[in-house]
């Protein structure tokens, strides 16, 4: 077993090293899925363990010898996102369990901290959350300017809080980050948030806030990221429609809906094959995708009348 503890938490060592032992029986559950979570009471602090699940065969051999394993990642990254002045979940170790010299189950360890996520606050509406997106879009481009870049920057590993009539952020789930000298361009930027809010129009404000924190005044990088996400949302619709037990779409499906969308966006948009192109792919979408169209389905529900925000 190897263990790296954050010098702050040295006298839990002793402790922290027999986790694989209690994990199973010790705390409460928080999350039981490809990972377990569990939130757990030392003395008088909380924490959450995370174990990641046991690596394939071949991500064994590579997180043994020639990468760090996600655990290690979490600590590491999570020290140098508070280095450079943002908030993450204090860490407090590192577990790396081995079988015959290969990787089985990793731990990471640290401070349990409250806040909500800000999947409500991506998936509503602009009215009324006005200086929430703005502090959350300002957040981002100072994460930008320092060089942070969160590769699974989802609402779900994000938390915000109310602070002295201000909000502040705190990043979640960092196993997989990427730092940078200097300041994020406009391309990665644009790519980096492209799977957060399901809202076209909490994307659109976002994003506007975001370019003037940064000083970008024209339109396009705006255009850029709701490029970028829709395409993103795109893809992810094809994969619910193809789990979707109902009318499940087949590749075949997914191969025509594209073909006949490219060919129509190819001709004039008053022709009349465009019109009959537009009718096969309206009629594909309806029945296999409409369904599976997150960014569609969270418009509707939004505009529904009493609906919740």
């Amino acid at each position: 077993m190897k263990c790296v503890v954050n010098s702050k938490y040295k006298e839990f060592e002793e402790y922290v090293r027999q986790l694989p032992f209690s994990f199973d029986t010790e705390g409460e559950v928080i999350y039981d899925e490809r990972n377990v979570l569990k939130r757990i009471r030392v003395k008088d602090m909380d924490w959450v363990v995370k174990r990641f699940k046991k690596p394939n065969v071949i991500n064994r051999i590579v997180y043994s010898f020639f990468r760090k394993s996600k655990a290690l990642r979490s600590f590491v990254y999570s020290e140098e996102i508070l280095r450079r002045g943002f908030d993450t979940p204090d860490p407090v170790a590192a577990l790396e369990e081995y079988t015959f010299g290969l990787l089985g189950y990793s731990y990471y360890i640290c401070a349990h901290e409250e806040g909500e996520t800000v999947r409500a606050l991506m998936k509503g509406e602009v009215s009324g959350n006005e200086s929430e997106l703005r502090a959350f879009a300002e957040y981002t481009a100072s994460l930008h300017q320092k060089g942070v870049i969160h590769l699974d920057y989802s609402p779900g590993n994000i938390l915000i809080s109310r602070v002295n009539g201000g909000y502040s952020f705190s990043l979640i789930d960092v196993n997989r980050m990427k730092f940078i000298d200097g300041e994020v361009d406009r391309e990665t930027a644009a790519f980096n948030l492209r799977r957060l809010c399901i809202s076209r129009d909490v994307l659109g404000y976002v994003a506007t806030c975001y370019a003037a924190f940064r000083g970008w005044a024209d339109a396009s990088w705006v255009k850029k990221c709701e490029e970028m996400s829709d395409r993103f949302f795109a893809g992810l619709m094809y994969k619910i429609a193809f789990r979707n037990p109902v009318g499940r779409a087949s590749a075949r499906t997914v191969f025509r809906f594209k073909l006949y969308r490219s060919l129509r966006r190819m001709l004039p948009s008053a022709s009349s094959a465009a019109r009959r192109l537009f009718a096969k792919e309206s009629e594909l979408y309806n029945r296999y995708f409409a369904a599976s169209d997150l960014r569609a389905v969270y418009k509707e529900l939004y505009a529904r009348p009493g609906s919740a925000q």
